[in-house]
């Protein structure tokens, strides 16, 4: 009796690691997924910085060149923080280009210092959140589509970040050849 136990175990678990495996490989419902948001994220008292990336650029971009970084930046303390300070190591200069405000979160008139939106005078009342454009100017290196772009950003508040900014993937697939079938030998 013990050894139609044991049978019955065994034949249980290979089913069980059978079944798990199921949506394993190529042909699973996850292999074409990709993450709902392609930036990096960071927090650091009381800023957040969300959705941090490069767009995507399917030449890349050459050495020399001027690249964007496109990223939201939410201010969660109670007091107003302000940029201070943008940089680079593989660039020649970061300024900020744009800046608007989440719908939403801008604070009513008066209530705080208003969104700058150019230079590092990057503007943020207690509980708004800015969409915000940075040009990184004169690249040191080229950067693919796959690569990743260090910027440094710091606050008058203490809050620093050094991230390394992803390049977003395209926003539809890219064209291709169709492959041609191989020779059989």
């Amino acid at each position: 009796m013990t050894r139609r136990v044991l049978v019955a175990a065994t034949i249980g678990l290979l089913l069980g690691l059978a079944l798990a495996g199921c949506g394993a490989g190529s042909d699973a419902a996850t292999s074409a997924t990709r993450g709902s948001i392609p930036g990096v994220d960071a927090d650091d008292l009381g800023v957040a910085i969300r959705n941090a990336r490069v767009p995507f650029a399917p030449e890349g971009y050459a050495a020399g060149a001027d690249a964007r970084v496109e990223l939201s930046v939410i201010n969660n303390g109670i007091e107003p923080v302000q940029l201070v300070d943008l940089d680079s190591p593989a660039a020649g200069s970061v300024s900020v280009v744009s800046a608007a405000p989440v719908a939403g979160t801008a604070p009513p008139a008066g209530d705080g210092p208003p969104n700058g939106g150019a230079g590092p005078q990057l503007l943020l009342a207690p509980g708004e959140a800015v969409t915000a454009v940075l040009q990184v100017a004169g690249l040191r290196e080229p950067l693919d589509g796959t690569g990743s772009l260090p910027v440094v950003l710091t606050f008058d508040n203490g809050a620093g970040f050094t991230l390394n900014v992803p390049s977003a993937p395209p926003a539809e697939p890219l064209p291709r050849e169709p492959a041609e079938p191989a020779e059989e030998s």
